[in-house]
């Protein structure tokens, strides 16, 4: 009988599982639907955390009771009750007897990054957020609480503050950009006033993040306002970090920060200058390269004595 563990990787739109046996080789993997049990409900992300976990087990033919443990990283899962509900709830759904951990998808994704459980991660995609975790299982945090209460630096920020600027280029109140010409275009609008409808009544935060893409294009060519907004996302994903090593550095030995998400991911200027940023504000911090993803991030703090 084949003993295994399994790692998930649970975000808003989709969630990833690996299976693993206890030597570290691949049983399974696949992907199913979105877990965030604050677009929904903790009952409903645990049913769908139950269903990857069943599904793993008929599809590569192991014995649910021969499972020995899981790491279930959620988006959302942050609280020691929601960590505990979470893995009474998938464990009640799935009969599974093994020991559960869970905890939030930035730990898997850290862990995944860095081949650690301990170090400190910035990921900037559509949202933002730094964590810093402890080999013992302590986590610190700075951003990561949405469009409405943060996420600078991201992709949606840079989005929206360059339609606002644009805005307020057209109006005269601010600097003239190409950014709000720019912007009616990418979104397909006649006018100003048709902005209101698009961020008000019809609010697509993914849809209005993608527009960072074109506001990289208009910095490219030139545009003053593109050009500072790279800038001042950069400082301010550079403070996030900052702001958990400050707060978190007596409690992690290590000194490994890996950089993550999309926009980091696909934007060379933005990771440069939030790297020159970090070297100011976080001279005692290495930035290393990815070496694994999430869900194997997953694996890993499953495997480790203190998830």
């Amino acid at each position: 009988m084949t003993e295994w563990l399994f790692g998930i990787d649970g975000g808003g739109t989709n969630s990833r599982i690996r299976v693993e046996g206890m030597d570290g080789s691949l049983l399974y993997r696949a992907e199913g639907g979105g877990c965030n049990p604050h677009a929904g409900s903790m009952k409903a992300a645990s049913a769908t955390i139950a269903a990857l976990i069943n599904e793993a087990s008929q599809s590569a033919g192991l014995a649910l009771h021969a499972c020995t443990a899981g790491f279930i990283a959620c988006a959302g899962v942050d609280t020691v009750d929601e960590r505990a509900e979470i893995c009474r709830l998938v464990a009640a759904a799935s009969a599974l007897p093994a020991v559960l951990y869970a905890g939030s998808d930035a730990e898997a994704a850290l862990a995944g990054a860095l081949g650690s459980p301990e170090g400190y991660l910035l990921i900037a995609g559509t949202g933002s957020i730094a964590l810093g975790r402890s080999r013992e299982g302590r986590t610190c945090r700075a951003g990561g609480w949405g469009h409405y209460l943060g996420d600078e630096g991201s992709a949606f920020w840079l989005a929206f503050e360059a339609i606002k600027r644009g805005l307020r280029g057209y109006e005269g109140r601010a600097e003239t950009t190409s950014l709000y010409a720019a912007a009616l275009e990418f979104f397909g609008l006649r006018e100003a006033a048709d902005f209101k409808p698009l961020l008000y009544s019809g609010f697509n935060k993914a849809a209005i993040a993608r527009f960072a893409v074109r506001v990289e294009e208009e910095r490219k060519a030139g545009d003053l306002v593109a050009n500072g907004l790279f800038a001042e996302a950069a400082r301010e994903l550079a403070i996030l970090v900052a702001s958990v090593y400050e707060r978190f550095s007596a409690s992690v030995k290590s000194t490994d920060l890996a950089l993550c998400g999309g926009l980091l991911d696909n934007n060379e200027t933005l990771r440069r200058l939030t790297s020159d940023q970090l070297r100011t504000r976080c001279p005692n911090l290495g930035i290393v390269p990815r070496i694994a993803s999430a869900e194997e991030g997953a694996c890993l703090l499953a495997r480790s004595p203190i998830a």
